[in-house]
């Protein structure tokens, strides 16, 4: 943890335009597709947490905030990290030290759509420390989608990753587009299995 805190004390502040500002417009693209058709059985919350390379305290700020009016059955948290570069994922489980799992049911959402999807993303366990973490510590269901090359079977974070070249001239238009319909797909599924949940 102190190695980390001296990284963060003494690195530059940088563009972001894929870590995470590209989160945030598919986010936003998200929330306005939604909006058009809005879901029958979810009340859908945007929630743009900020902080997250300072060990998520943004998120974990809304955890300690909100985390007691939510129900943990009936809630899930789906993140959206460096989506405008490489190929699409999202995670099964995460953290640095000890590796949390996913929520179980989320994760067979997710199999479920990128089983039907073009270039098909695929889940995988990793050590990165994202803004699913803090929910799901505190019990909920979540996970991240992010966007990274493959070596070796692992993902690999582009050359320019937390630099001064991470700018909007390195965006992926393709990759934002397709975690935005990944994004999209997952939540009307999530929608038509608490339809079937609210019929049993």
């Amino acid at each position: 943890a102190i190695v980390l805190l001296i990284d963060i004390a003494l690195s530059p502040v940088v563009p972001g335009a894929n870590d995470n500002a590209s989160g945030v417009a598919a986010v936003l693209s998200v929330a306005e597709e939604l909006d058009r058709a809005p879901p029958a059985n979810l009340d859908v919350w945007v929630v743009l947490p900020g902080a997250e390379e300072c060990l998520a305290e943004g998120m974990r700020s809304f955890i300690r905030a909100h985390g007691q009016e939510l129900d943990r059955e009936r809630t899930f948290f789906v993140n959206l990290d460096s989506v405008a570069w490489g190929t699409l994922w999202y995670q099964r489980s995460e953290g640095t030290v000890i590796s949390y799992p996913m929520g179980p049911r989320l994760i067979e959402l997710c199999d479920a759509v990128a089983a039907a999807t073009e270039g098909a993303p695929r889940g995988l366990r990793h050590s990165l420390l994202t803004d699913a973490l803090p929910p799901t510590i505190a019990g909920f269901s979540a996970t991240t989608i992010f966007g990274a090359t493959e070596n070796g079977g692992a993902p690999m974070t582009p050359s320019y990753y937390h630099t001064l070249e991470d700018t909007p001239e390195r965006i992926d238009d393709e990759a934002l587009a397709r975690a935005v319909a990944f994004a999209v797909a997952l939540i009307r599924t999530l929608d038509s299995d608490a339809s079937r949940a609210l019929a049993r």
